[in-house]
């Protein structure tokens, strides 16, 4: 392995983005349901 130290940089910013993408998207799932109407409506009383 005989790379430069900007290879790996960036990899490591690749790998951290889609690490916060995927909780940012996994945190979505679990906030939301189906019968709202936005990020922004008012918790549905169920």
């Amino acid at each position: 392995m005989n790379t430069d130290w900007q290879t790996w940089t960036a990899l490591g910013v690749v790998i951290v983005t889609a690490g916060l993408f995927v909780l940012r998207a996994m945190r979505k799932k679990k906030g939301g349901c189906s019968s709202c109407g936005g990020a922004n409506a008012p918790i549905p009383k169920h």
